[in-house]
């Protein structure tokens, strides 16, 4: 993303959601849906019949839905043909289609200031997360690969595969190994991928595995200094994907990185979403030089991944 979108970003967050905006968003995605529909060789997803079925909403009732309003107003004046929480999902699936891929976070947690309606939009945020995202590790086994355990849902494990084909990292940092598992994972499709790529698993306790193309290494977050050397790190091929998953000096171990992450580079936060307060602070302390990639964290539904409002993009 170059100035020119970014001052798109900018000039996005500073327009209010007010129903005239609605109808022109709404307008623009009913287009473009077309257009990704005829991509697929109009062959539909199951979640194309969800977004059919609001398009042909709003269409059969352009004339009468008061665009001049609210956001309330006009989920009232529909809402006799379909239920509510449909109605939502849907601008909320068209609004953040809106915003597009990159998006800043502050959008992210507080939509309300963007929003000119007496309607509560938590909707706009709300999370799939329910049952079946806590099962997503396994229903009672843990998920594992080449036996070992694998601490990933499945939703991430196809976000992760997606990224890192478009990204091509040649070097994958992890802050918090576990069992080993994702980092043999991540060895293993980066191989497929044909990419030569190093990865570098950190944990207090490192696992006794040794794998072609990863280095575990032990040591406490507390001193990230003193194990991940700035002087070695310089040394390491970009692109980056650099993970944090320990849980420890949360604000310390992405500080001590941020100067080393160049634009393009991948900063993923795992199990974020306790983590909030020390991601909102580096954000700040950094001068917003990180995007939240929208499209990864929503690929199955808002927020349908371990790493909560944290897949970031480094912008500058």
């Amino acid at each position: 993303m170059d100035t020119l979108d970014m001052n798109i970003q900018h000039e996005k967050v500073m327009e209010k959601l007010d129903g005239t905006m609605l109808r022109k968003i709404y307008e623009q995605f009913s287009s473009a849906w077309a257009q990704k529909l005829q991509t697929q060789g109009n062959v539909p997803t199951f979640y194309d019949h969800v977004i059919k079925d609001g398009l042909t909403l709003f269409s059969m009732n352009i004339e009468s839905i008061p665009w001049e309003k609210d956001l309330e107003d006009i989920i009232l004046s529909v809402e006799h043909f379909a239920s509510r929480q449909g109605i939502e999902m849907f601008i909320s699936q068209m609004v953040n289609w809106y915003y597009g891929r990159y998006v800043l976070y502050d959008l992210r947690v507080q939509p309300n200031e963007m929003i000119q309606s007496s309607l509560d939009i938590d909707f706009l945020k709300k999370s799939a997360r329910d049952t079946t995202f806590s099962m997503s590790q396994g229903y009672f086994d843990c998920l594992q690969w080449k036996d070992t355990i694998l601490f990933k849902t499945v939703y991430d494990l196809a976000i992760y595969q997606m990224l890192m084909w478009e990204l091509k990292p040649k070097t994958i940092i992890e802050i918090g190994s576990g069992t080993g598992g994702s980092a043999v994972w991540m060895a293993d499709l980066m191989a497929s991928y044909g990419i030569e790529s190093k990865i570098i698993s950190f944990d207090i306790i490192a696992p006794k595995i040794r794998y072609d193309n990863v280095t575990f290494l032990q040591g406490d977050c507390n001193h990230i200094d003193q194990i991940m050397k700035v002087a070695i790190l310089e040394k390491m091929p970009k692109p980056w994907l650099l993970i944090e998953d320990a849980h420890v000096n949360v604000y310390g171990v992405l500080q001590h990185f941020h100067p080393l992450l160049q634009e393009g580079d991948y900063l993923i936060v795992e199990d974020s979403e306790n983590k909030q307060k020390e991601i909102n602070r580096f954000l700040k302390d950094t001068n917003k030089s990180y995007l939240v990639d929208a499209q990864y964290c929503d690929f199955f539904g808002h927020n349908m991944t371990c790493s909560y409002d944290s897949i970031f993009r480094k912008m500058k």
